[in-house]
């Protein structure tokens, strides 16, 4: 499986591997006292300044606890952003590790500001507080931006009046050193960074990483640090023979290069995408985009990656040195297929390409109708992105407390209570909205029910269960892909039981369409009759089941008892 989860995903540049093979030829001295490290150090500092100081370590978490440990007492405090590494990822190790305090401030984009962290530098020589020691930020960012040379100046103005060291969370140091076509000694000391961390295993290292001070002033005691800190390589060539070949002929630059322009095709290629949206300005080599929620676990079938934000459907796409073209490509070509984007146009759901174009009554929208199914579906530019479906779904007013929203449910429940006769004891309410009504009322009839919504719910609580029912109800308007969802449906679904759908069906006729109340809602874009849900259901061996008049229709597997 490729994977945009993280460039540590990514296997080991053939240059590095071919280097690691070439130092276990013969025999040399231990814990860095070998012509290999001397090598590496001396052309880490042709690239960061002559009189920089180099250690190497085996982590990027070791680097930044380190750079803290050496500079900061027990009793003073790191200055950095809420969503760095140092924060949410590095499992407090910096706090466990240093006894330093992380002062987090919130930042859109992941950058901090001079701005932004003046307010939290006080409390000076105050025994109550603890002392702010050092402002650390992470170029290029968690969110994949980067601090431009004159922002990461300003920064270390501001931390220099004050006494502050400034650290450098350098894990993708080379991905903003290429974006800003500068070299690694413009965006570190050459800014007036104190301290680096510097990265390996994210740009087509095995492992490693190096701590790098500004000079020996700096570092004094560095060394014992490390070796207490358990960092201290006994074959230390291993981890400077990577280094070598990072650095020679600028093997650095041309790896992140790349991987910064495969981020930019991935995220040109997903602009295509209607109801996709990017997030953040594309620097480095991530993506953050939202992607509707109903459709990121079945993208991840075949392509890992992380979701950042789950109430938010934000994900992060990353590149590295080793994406192609042609992983972009396929990766696009499957969300697409996921989604339901037609590289033709064809109707989603029987692939029928003679569609009748249609319109609103003010001929503001234009609709396709598949004859041959029944479905229409609006033009994919006038999909709602996924901010506005929530903040619809927040005008509603479905609570128990409105009395027509419970007995849409009740209604509901008589039609299945009246025509099934087989023990329903699970069910799913899929897309149970703000408040889960109908999951309570299920509830109250001794049913164990679970939930879920892409907004309100979002934990997939349904994954490796199946159930005797499942509700769907006012969500099968709001697709752009039934046929995922019918897909999923078929995968949960108990061996006799049942998929309750509500959907109010269209009108066939297209003047009537047109004035049909249903499609005002600029968040309904698909809309079905009983012909629709029964060629939905064939394709995954279901069939429709009992369909009323207006807006019910019952699913089951074949041979499936309903009376």
């Amino acid at each position: 499986m490729r994977s945009f989860a993280s460039d540590n995903n990514s296997g080991v540049h053939p240059n590095v591997m071919e280097a690691i093979i070439k130092a276990n030829s013969d025999h040399s001295i231990a814990y860095g006292g070998d012509d290999l490290t001397l090598k590496a150090i001396d052309l880490i500092k042709n690239n960061f300044g002559k009189d920089c100081d180099v250690f190497f370590v085996f982590n990027g978490t070791a680097a930044n606890v380190l750079s803290i440990s050496a500079l900061l007492k027990p009793y003073e405090a790191v200055i950095c952003a809420s969503t760095s590494h140092l924060n949410t990822d590095e499992c407090g190790a910096p706090e466990k590790n240093t006894h330093c305090k992380l002062i987090t401030i919130e930042t859109k984009n992941g950058k901090l500001t001079p701005d932004a962290i003046e307010p939290y530098i006080k409390g000076i020589d105050n025994e109550h507080h603890v002392q702010p020691k050092m402002i650390s930020i992470t170029q290029s960012t968690e969110y994949g931006t980067v601090y431009t040379i004159d922002e990461i100046k300003k920064i270390a103005e501001l931390a220099h009046s004050h006494n502050l060291y400034l650290h450098i969370d350098g894990a993708r140091i080379y991905n903003a050193a290429a974006h800003l076509n500068a070299t690694l000694k413009d965006i570190t000391f050459g800014a007036g960074a104190d301290v680096v961390s510097l990265g390996g295993t994210k740009n087509g290292l095995l492992f490693g990483e190096a701590v790098i001070f500004k000079n020996i002033q700096y570092s004094g005691g560095f060394k014992f640090i490390r070796k207490q800190s358990m960092q201290l390589a006994s074959k230390m060539r291993f981890i400077a023979a990577q280094f070598i070949a990072l650095f020679s002929d600028d093997l650095w630059l041309k790896n992140a290069l790349h991987s910064n322009k495969m981020a930019r095709l991935l995220s040109d290629e997903l602009k295509k995408i209607p109801q996709i949206k990017i997030t953040q300005n594309v620097e480095a080599n991530s993506v953050f985009a939202i992607i509707p929620p109903y459709y990121i676990s079945l993208i991840q079938q075949k392509y890992f990656f992380y979701v950042w934000n789950e109430k938010k459907s934000e994900v992060r796409l990353m590149t590295s040195f080793d994406t192609t073209e042609e992983d972009i490509s396929s990766f696009v070509s499957h969300t697409m297929d996921i989604i339901g984007v037609e590289k033709e146009n064809k109707c989603k759901i029987c692939d029928n390409i003679d569609l009748e174009i249609i319109f609103n009554k003010k001929k503001t929208k234009k609709y396709f109708y598949c004859k041959k199914c029944g479905y229409i579906y609006v033009e994919p530019t006038k999909l709602p992105d996924i901010d506005q479906e929530k903040q619809r779904y927040l005008l509603h007013n479905n609570a128990e407390e409105n009395s027509g929203y419970p007995e849409m449910f009740e209604n509901l429940l008589s039609v299945i209570n009246d025509w099934h006769n087989e023990s329903i004891k699970t069910a799913l309410d899929f897309g149970c909205g703000p408040t889960p009504v109908l999951a309570n009322l299920l509830r109250k009839r001794g049913i164990e029910t679970d939930i879920y919504d892409p907004f309100f719910a979002p934990e997939k609580v349904y994954e490796n269960k199946t159930y005797d029912l499942i509700t769907c109800t006012e969500v099968f308007e709001h697709l752009f892909n039934p046929v995922a969802i019918m897909e999923l449906f078929e995968k949960h679904l108990n061996k006799n039981g049942i998929i309750a759908i509500t959907t109010h069906f269209h009108p066939s006729d297209s003047e009537k369409f047109a004035e049909w109340w249903y499609i005002r809602d600029e968040t309904h874009i698909s809309f079905y009759t009983h012909k629709t849900f029964e060629y939905l259901a064939s394709l995954f061996g279901l069939e429709v089941l009992l369909c009323t008049r207006k807006n019910i229709c019952i699913i089951g597997k074949t041979n499936t008892k309903f009376y």
